[in-house]
C-alpha cells in the first residue's frame, strides 16, 4: 500500500523532514506550531550573518596573497561569490568599501552625499547673503 506523502512540517526539522513525512504528528501537534514548511519557518527565525569590515578585509587579503578563493571560502564558511563581491567592492570604492551595516557604498550613496552637501552649502550662502544685507543697511 502506498501512503501519500503529506507532512505537517510543524515539528520536523529540516534534515529529517523527508523521513518523518509519512509519520505526520499532526494529531499530536501542540498549539503554536507553524503549518508552513520548515524552510519558510526557519527563514523567519534565522538572522542574516553580518561580517565586520576587518573580517572582510582579512578574507580579501588572503585571496590577494595567492590563496585559492575556494579554499578561503571553505575555511571561513562563506561562498566564493561573496568573496568575489567583496573584492569587487574593495577595488571599486577603496576606503569607502564596507562602510555601512550591510549597505554597500555605491555611486548612488556618493550622489546622495554630494546632494546633501550642496543643500547645506546653499543654505549657508543664503544665510550669509541675508547677514551681509543687514550689515550694509
Amino acid at each position: 500500500m502506498l501512503l501519500p506523502i503529506i507532512a505537517c512540517f510543524c515539528c520536523c526539522d529540516a534534515m529529517a523532514n523527508r523521513v518523518r513525512a509519512l509519520a505526520c504528528p499532526r494529531e499530536n501537534a501542540e498549539v503554536g506550531h507553524s503549518s508552513l514548511p520548515n524552510s519558510v519557518a526557519m527563514k523567519k527565525s534565522l538572522k542574516r550573518r553580518e561580517f565586520t569590515k576587518e573580517f572582510k578585509l582579512q578574507v580579501v587579503a588572503e585571496v590577494d596573497a595567492g590563496k585559492p578563493q575556494a579554499q578561503v571560502a571553505r575555511e571561513h564558511q562563506i561562498t566564493p561569490t561573496t568573496i568575489a563581491k567583496w573584492r569587487k567592492q574593495l577595488r571599486r570604492y577603496k576606503e569607502h568599501a564596507f562602510s555601512g551595516r550591510g549597505k554597500a557604498y555605491t555611486d548612488e550613496a556618493r550622489i546622495g552625499e554630494l546632494e546633501r552637501m550642496v543643500g547645506r552649502l546653499t543654505m549657508e550662502n543664503d544665510l550669509l547673503k541675508k547677514a551681509l544685507l543687514r550689515l550694509d543697511s
